[in-house]
């Protein structure tokens, strides 16, 4: 213990006692509190700006934009694709799917608002109600090409096997669906006699050739010259 001198004597002489810890913590409870309203408003004006930024980009979107946007989530798609895309909303897919077997196929599952995502290469539809993939594949167009490609092959297959033409013949024939079967029969019935609705006529110009084939069986039922007396 301390003492000083006074005129009385020694007396002993009172320590300075430190700050509570109980002060300390209050001091910074009410720093904090002080803060609160900055941080308040900093977080109502993140928000606020946030808020409007969604909005401004929302309304700036166009519908091709959004569409390919959202599209893009749900397949593959880079930006040279993008960039050369075409979108169309579906506005009566009953029309599409009675138009051929193909749209039949196609837009089987499809529904009116869908979008359709044309690119050169294929075609997606999607459906953003639900945010989902609904066809991606051919178009119609793409389609009815591949398969046509297909038959011309089965065809020339058909035709070089049956000696028709040569085997290392490049030709690509005219073809021709058979719609009108009694039409033709009274032409030249004897080199209509089988031919059946949906048979194919294929002339090879080349080789002076011509003949019947028929794609459900993918057999030749009648062959001839072209020399022949046939009207088509």
């Amino acid at each position: 213990m301390n003492y000083q001198q006074n005129q009385n004597g020694m007396m002993p002489m009172q320590q300075q006692q430190a700050p509570s810890l109980k002060a300390n913590k209050m001091n910074r409870s009410m720093g904090f509190e002080q803060l609160m309203p900055l941080i308040s408003f900093v977080l109502i004006v993140g928000i606020f700006l946030m808020t409007a930024y969604a909005l401004f980009f929302n309304a700036s979107e166009s519908v091709t934009q959004r569409i390919l946007r959202k599209a893009s989530q749900v397949t593959t798609l880079n930006n040279n694709e993008m960039l050369g895309a075409a979108v169309v909303q579906i506005e009566d897919v009953e029309s599409l799917k009675s138009e051929n077997e193909i749209q039949k196929e196609i837009y089987k599952d499809v529904q009116n608002g869908d979008f359709a995502v044309v690119l050169s290469n294929r075609m997606i539809i999607y459906r953003e109600a639900s945010h989902q993939k609904i066809y991606e594949g051919n178009t119609p167009s793409q389609e009815l090409n591949s398969r046509n490609q297909a038959q011309l092959n089965t065809i020339s297959e058909a035709a070089k096997t049956d000696g028709i033409i040569p085997q290392d013949s490049t030709s690509t024939p005219q073809v021709l669906v058979v719609t009108d079967v009694a039409q033709l029969q009274s032409q030249n019935p004897e080199f209509y006699a089988n031919v059946q609705a949906n048979d194919l006529l294929v002339i090879y110009a080349a080789e002076s050739k011509i003949f019947v084939f028929r794609p459900s069986t993918n057999q030749i039922v009648q062959k001839g010259n072209v020399t022949t007396n046939i009207t088509l």
